[in-house]
């Protein structure tokens, strides 16, 4: 009989993490090898745990820094890594590939459609897919974040409705803090923040509209 793959789960929401426990559990193809609520500390696990999957929210990877992802497959080469998100929003699942996992789950999907994407996952399969729908319904919002802002604003912006000032941000993305400077200043241009402290309540407001 093979052996079980080992997944590791990384998630803040403790009743999501214990619904993906129990999908795990009762199949007998995977097995819960850990879990955990940061994505940096993770990394401790990881070397242990020896996961050959890694589910990870993606608010967490947001908060960890765009490298997080690279990271863990440094600790663990052959480690496939499938992004949570809160729905199949375009923004967020763009988002979501590119951190370079190998593919994204809603959690608006059921348990068994959890499995079925596991299942892929481990077949190679890239799941990147936006329902047609979705991305129609998508073109008509206007003016939102997604709309103006480059990749790596938004990055910043969430960043900082996380919590993270200048120096934190800087070294989590490996630039200068006068380069994060730059973009903040981009950001209360496009986004019509009068200082700092406006631009930081825009922040913490869309990611809790967006569950971030």
């Amino acid at each position: 009989m093979a052996a079980k793959k080992r997944i590791l789960i990384i998630e803040n929401q403790p009743l999501f993490a214990l619904g993906i426990k129990k999908a795990i559990d009762d199949n007998y193809t995977y097995s819960i090898c850990g879990t955990c609520s940061d994505a940096r500390k993770s990394l401790e696990i990881i070397p242990r745990a020896r996961p050959d999957l890694v589910i990870l929210d993606l608010s967490l990877a947001v908060a960890a820094g765009s490298h997080i992802t690279a990271e863990i497959l440094a600790c663990q080469p052959q480690t496939r890594i499938l992004i949570t998100i809160r729905d199949m929003d375009p923004s967020f699942v763009k988002k979501a590939k590119r951190t370079g996992a190998q593919g994204v789950f809603s959690k608006n999907q059921s348990p068994n459609e959890l499995l079925s994407v596991i299942r892929k996952i481990f077949a190679n399969e890239k799941l990147f897919a936006i329902p047609q729908e979705i991305s129609s319904n998508k073109k008509c919002t206007k003016n939102l974040p997604q709309d103006l802002l480059t990749s790596r604003e938004l990055e910043i912006f969430e960043m900082l409705g996380h919590g993270l000032g200048t120096r934190r941000i800087a070294e989590a993305l490996a630039v200068s803090p006068k380069t994060i400077d730059s973009h903040c200043a981009n950001l209360k241009a496009k986004l019509r923040a009068r200082d700092a402290s406006e631009l930081v309540k825009q922040a913490v407001i869309w990611l809790t509209t967006h569950n971030l």
